[in-house]
């Protein structure tokens, strides 16, 4: 099998995650932006950032593929919703953003749980 190669990011990527079809890749750089990729025609389909451009330093995707769970380095957590191509409004339900770097965020398996951990040792549901 031969591999394809996307150099889309101005900046290291940092997190990759790919839908549950594998014909969508979603990629977090330091650069603060994250993108979608289309792997059947290998071309960009979305881009975007928060005003900040606080690196990213993990992104998840939901069991739809609708949705796009991206942890960035200044302590904050939103969920994007690919569909409209909007960032949702709310804080994360029970998240208190105390830390100031997370590591590693997830959906669980429905989809209505966020778990995210921290290089300060903490988990936060």
């Amino acid at each position: 099998n031969e591999l394809t190669l996307f150099n889309r990011h101005v900046a290291p990527v940092t997190s990759v995650a790919i839908n549950m079809y594998g014909n969508l890749v979603a990629t977090g750089s330091k650069d603060g932006t994250v993108k979608l990729i289309d792997c059947t025609y290998g071309v960009e389909t979305m881009a975007f950032s928060l005003p900040s451009l606080a690196e990213v330093a993990s992104i998840a995707m939901d069991h739809t593929g609708l949705c796009l769970l991206v942890s960035y380095r200044d302590s904050c957590n939103r969920i994007w919703d690919l569909r409209t191509q909007r960032c949702l409004p709310q804080r994360l339900k029970g998240h208190r953003n105390t830390s100031t770097h997370y590591v590693r965020s997830c959906f669980g398996p429905r989809g209505s749980t966020v778990c995210g951990a921290s290089e300060d040792g903490g988990v936060y549901l």
